[in-house]
């Protein structure tokens, strides 16, 4: 197989947020990433993976995560959609495994690309 996957868990608010994150064999990272995350109401499982795969395969490492209060992400009540809270959400944490110095090398954080 071109890469690993690895279930992780990051801290988000009082919770954890529930994560996938899937980093390509040694001899094909690039260097780069993407994280994929589902629409208001999905969850990760719900079809992040076809889209992850060919990413890591391509040599970018790729995390899949479900917001807070969905999936298997920790948060009361359940299936809480809340903009706000979204919006709240730490990216920066969420990319800790594909910062310099990882197995996965370097990474653009998220919060760079959407500020």
């Amino acid at each position: 197989m071109p890469f690993d996957i690895e279930n992780v868990r990051f801290p988000s608010g009082t919770g954890a947020c529930s994560g996938t994150l899937y980093r390509p064999a040694p001899d094909r990272v690039t260097g780069a990433g993407v994280v994929l995350a589902h629409g208001f109401g999905g969850v990760q499982v719900g079809g992040l993976q076809r889209f992850a795969i060919p990413f890591s395969e391509a040599g970018l490492t790729a995390l899949t995560f479900d917001f807070r209060h969905f999936g298997d992400s920790s948060g009361e009540p359940r299936q809480l959609i809340d903009m706000r809270r979204q919006l709240e959400h730490p990216f920066g944490r969420s990319t800790r495994w594909t910062q310099p110095g990882s197995p996965s090398g370097a990474f653009r954080s998220p919060e760079a690309m959407c500020t």
